[in-house]
């Protein structure tokens, strides 16, 4: 199942991006040192919670790639506090497109997007604190920064 969904998110950001991206499954760890963004969603039918979080660096590098900005012009917005609107809304829909490719079986809604652990609502932050299910991967992208990518459920998806 969690190589399933490496090779899942691989392939569809490969395609969406136009470059080569990898998503390669690792033991989790205690967590990034890089500024992080965290995702709520709610999957339907069952209205279950799920979080995803990530490296910001990653998440603009996906950005960037989408609206085609090149990796130093990415790095340069992402220094920026709170994120331009160009980053911010490509980040949001980079977030939306990974809901759904992980959990391909169900509707899968943003509820959150935040850099702050206590704007998540409850669910969210029940699974950062023990999460049934965790996958976390280090993902790769041609020509631009990587970094690491955590999905939380408390089924498997």
């Amino acid at each position: 199942m969690f190589e399933q969904m490496a090779q899942r998110l691989s392939r569809h950001f490969s395609t969406l991006t136009g470059r080569r991206v990898t998503f390669a499954g690792v033991r989790p760890s205690v967590g990034s040192k890089a500024r992080q963004i965290f995702a709520a969603y709610t999957m339907f039918p069952d209205a279950a919670p799920m979080v995803v979080h990530a490296d910001v660096p990653l998440l603009g590098s996906f950005a960037g790639a989408l609206v085609g900005l090149p990796a130093s012009e990415v790095s340069a917005r992402l220094k920026v506090k709170p994120l331009d609107e160009l980053m911010s809304d490509a980040i949001h829909e980079v977030l939306n497109i990974a809901g759904a490719v992980i959990n391909n079986e169900q509707r899968v809604v943003l509820i959150v997007l935040t850099e702050e652990v206590e704007k998540m609502p409850e669910p969210g932050r029940i699974l950062l604190a023990k999460a049934a299910v965790r996958s976390d991967f280090d993902v790769t992208i041609d020509e631009y920064e990587g970094g690491r990518l955590t999905v939380l459920t408390q089924q498997s998806v």
